[in-house]
């Protein structure tokens, strides 16, 4: 039996020290850098700017009309709101801090400012370097690039065999493939936690049965043995509870990929079972120190 549950991994978004962003702010998913998209990060280092020829007069307004016209129309092809949108509050909102670190690029005008991790298991990003001002052109490609990577991991991740990755430090950035594997990894955890746990039980309730003596006719202190029964009876429980959260989670990711789906209310509903998720293992560890502490 472990000490410590293994608990659901929580949406960590640290920022720098000096300014913080609301998480809420982003509606569903970020991820990862993809190589695929390196031309459109590329527009990061030169971004493509744009002139205003306002009090230029060549006479043609005609055809400034027709090529403003094909410009909006691009833009508006090119703006796309969906599940996967994000829109970023600013240079200091934890998804485009971790996106700027994961990919090494600056939201900068000088470029001199780079976002370092220095978490271990958690991000605990920081920025470093003198600000020359935020270059808005490098943090619009960032966030619409930072959106296509999302969109296209999602599309080829959607299966437990499709991936190998799990659930990262926030569970708005994984994939369908990612929830179903990390499911499946936590119903094998407590699972094997609560039989470890029975099969203990079973020699501590022989023991008592014995009059205090092992299987091995080693006479053991009563008292002890029968504080070792009530210590595994409650993770035995807790593994049991946690067991029936992972089936209920597993059945509000399973409809992920029908086109009846609405997103919207699918993610908060998981959400809410996971903060239950979290809620059990706290309580439990809780617990299991105080027992601890107690026969230390």
């Amino acid at each position: 039996m472990s000490k410590n549950q293994e608990t659901p991994d929580r949406d960590e978004s640290q920022t720098s020290s000096s300014t913080q962003e609301d998480s809420d702010a982003t509606e569903i998913p970020a991820n990862r850098g993809d190589s695929s998209y390196s031309f459109t990060l590329s527009q990061l280092a030169n971004p493509r700017v744009e002139v205003n020829n306002s009090e230029e007069d060549d006479g043609d307004h005609d055809d400034d009309d027709e090529d403003d016209d094909e410009e909006d129309q691009d833009d508006e092809e090119e703006e796309i709101n969906d599940r996967f949108t994000a829109h970023w509050t600013g240079p200091y909102h934890p998804d485009a801090m971790r996106y700027a670190y994961e990919h090494n690029i600056s939201y900068d005008r000088s470029g001199g400012q780079r976002i370092f991790n220095l978490g271990g298991h958690t991000s605990n990003f920081v920025i470093i370097g003198r600000s020359g001002g935020t270059d808005m052109a490098k943090f619009r490609v960032a966030n619409r690039a930072f959106d296509e990577e999302t969109r296209q991991r999602h599309r080829h991740d959607t299966e437990l065999n499709t991936g190998t990755s799990l659930v990262g430090d926030a569970w708005h950035l994984a994939t369908r493939g990612e929830k179903l594997r990390t499911c499946a990894r936590h119903r094998d955890f407590y699972g094997n936690d609560k039989r470890g746990c029975e099969e203990a039980l079973g020699v501590h309730v022989t023991a008592l049965e014995n009059d205090g003596r092992d299987e091995n006719g080693v006479v053991g202190v009563k008292e002890r043995i029968q504080a070792g029964v009530e210590l595994l009876k409650r993770p035995i429980g807790y593994d049991e509870q946690h067991l029936e959260l992972v089936t209920e989670l597993e059945s509000l990711i399973l409809p992920e990929n029908e086109e009846v789906w609405n997103w919207q209310e699918g993610i908060k509903e998981q959400y809410e079972v996971r903060e239950r998720q979290q809620a059990v293992a706290d309580k439990m560890n809780a617990e299991m120190d105080q027992h601890i502490a107690r026969w230390e």
